[in-house]
C-alpha cells in the first residue's frame, strides 16, 4: 500500500493509496503531527512548538508527494513530511479508526486449547515471542513449556512479557500452607475470579510458575470475562448495563497492616461501549455503597452473572505440569483450580507485569515485524 495522490480541500487534505483506500485529515491535524527539527518529537516528550503556536486553520501553499511520503509547506515557510504508511495507520474516518481497534478472540468452554510454546523460543526468538504477545493480546493467556524450575527464574520470565511489576506480594508463593492468611494458600478449590480486584489499578499480566504440581488436583480454570459480558448481553442486557454503572465494592485486609478498599463497576466499558476488562472475585466484596434502590439493582444483576460462572458452563480446563507456565491477562480472564493434596508439595510462583509495560513490549515487537498493528488502539483493561 503506497500513498500515490494528495490534494487540498479547503482545511484539509484528501489522501488516496494505491489500493483505493481514501482518507482526509485536517490541516490543524496535520501541522500539529509535524516531526521537523522546530516542532520536535513528541513521542520522545522533546516538542518546541506549542499547539496556540499554529493558526487555528493551518494554510497550505505547496504540497506534493514523493515515492511513499506527503510533502507540504505551510503558509510561513514552515515544511513537513509525513510517511504513507504512517498516514495510512493513523486513519481518521470511522472505517480507519475501526481497522486500529483490536477484535479479541471471545472464547468459552468451546475453545481449542492452543499448543505450548517453549519459553527458549519466546525468549529468543522473535517471532515466536509476537506471536506469544499476540495470543495474550487477541485470546488473553498463553501456555509455556520447558520453563525451568529454578527459583531464580521466576525473576527472569517476565522479561519476554515486559518489565516485572512489584506489588505487596513480591514474587507470591503459592502454595499449602500451615497456618494460611489467604483461601489462595489453602488446597481446597478456587471459583473464578480475578486477582487484587481492590486495588485502583489490579495486577495485568500475570505469570503462574508451576516448579511442583500435585499429581492429584490443582487443574487451572479460565472464564473469559468478555464472554461472560457477551452471554449477559444477550440474555439479560439491563444486568449487564448496571453492571457497567454501579460500582462493586471490594476490600482486603492484610495482617502486615495494609488494608485495601475500592469501589469500581465489575465490568468497565469505553466510551464506544465495547467492554474492556472484568475485576470480580465473590470472596472479597463488601457491601455496595449505593443508594437503596440501585443497591438491590445491583445484586439483582450480580446473581445472573454468578450463575454463569459457578455454572461453569463458560469454562476451560488445563492441567499445568511441572516445568510449564500459564500466562493470562488479569483484567480479563477469570482463574480458579480444582482441590488438590495439600501433601503433595505443589509450588507455584505468581509474578505480573503492567498492562501498559505488556502493551509496550507488544508495540516495539509489531514495529521490529514490520506490521501495521503497532498502531493498534489497546483497550485500559479494569482499571478504575
Amino acid at each position: 500500500m503506497q500513498l500515490i495522490k494528495a490534494e487540498q480541500r479547503g482545511h484539509r487534505v484528501l489522501t488516496l493509496w494505491d489500493d483505493g483506500v481514501a482518507d482526509e485529515f485536517p490541516t490543524i491535524w496535520l501541522l500539529h503531527a509535524c516531526t521537523c527539527e522546530k516542532c520536535g518529537l513528541s513521542i520522545k516528550g522533546v516538542r518546541q512548538q506549542r499547539l496556540t503556536d499554529y493558526p487555528a486553520r493551518p494554510v497550505i501553499t505547496v504540497m506534493s508527494v514523493q515515492g511513499d511520503t506527503l510533502h507540504i509547506a505551510w503558509e510561513g515557510e514552515h515544511k513537513s513530511a509525513y510517511s504513507g504508511k504512517w498516514l495510512r495507520g493513523h486513519r481518521l474516518s470511522e472505517s480507519g479508526r475501526s481497522e486500529r481497534r483490536q477484535i479479541p478472540h471471545v472464547w468459552g468452554a468451546d475453545l481449542t486449547l492452543p499448543d505450548l510454546v517453549s519459553y527458549e523460543m519466546v525468549a529468543t526468538d522473535l517471532i515466536a515471542n509476537l506471536q506469544m504477545l499476540e495470543s495474550i493480546r487477541d485470546r488473553g493467556f498463553a501456555l509455556l513449556c520447558d520453563v525451568p524450575t529454578e527459583l531464580s527464574m521466576t525473576e527472569e520470565i517476565p522479561a519476554v512479557i515486559g518489565k516485572r511489576r512489584e506489588t505487596n506480594y513480591g514474587i507470591y508463593e503459592l502454595k499449602a500452607k500451615a497456618d494460611p492468611e489467604i483461601t489462595g494458600d489453602m488446597a481446597v478449590e478456587l471459583t473464578p475470579h480475578t486477582d487484587e480486584m481492590y486495588r485502583i489499578e489490579p495486577p495485568a499480566i500475570t505469570l503462574f510458575h508451576v516448579v511442583v504440581q500435585s499429581p492429584i488436583g490443582g487443574e487451572s480454570v479460565l472464564v473469559d470475562g468478555l464472554r461472560l459480558a457477551q452471554r449477559l448481553k444477550e440474555e439479560n442486557a439491563d444486568a449487564l448495563r448496571t453492571l457497567c454503572e454501579i460500582p462493586a465494592r471490594f476490600h482486603r485486609e492484610l495482617d502486615e497492616g495494609r488494608h485495601f478498599d475500592i469501589q469500581a463497576p465489575i465490568f468497565r466499558q469505553d466510551a464506544n461501549g465495547i467492554i474492556t476488562g472484568i475485576r470480580l472475585n465473590d470472596r472479597c466484596m463488601a457491601p455496595v455503597d449505593a443508594t437503596p434502590t440501585d443497591t438491590e439493582r445491583f445484586y439483582d444483576s450480580l446473581r445472573p452473572l454468578l450463575d454463569i460462572i459457578y455454572s461453569g458452563e463458560e469454562a476451560v480446563h488445563i492441567r499445568i505440569e511441572t516445568g510449564q507456565m500459564l500466562i493470562f491477562n488479569n483484567h480479563r480472564l477469570l482463574h480458579g483450580r480444582s482441590s488438590f493434596d495439600s501433601a503433595s508439595g505443589r509450588h507455584v510462583r505468581i509474578v505480573h507485569v503492567d498492562l501498559d509495560e505488556f502493551h509496550s513490549r507488544l508495540r516495539v515487537s509489531l514495529r521490529k515485524a514490520g506490521s501495521a498493528d503497532e498502531w493498534m488502539r489497546l483497550g485500559p483493561g479494569a482499571t478504575a
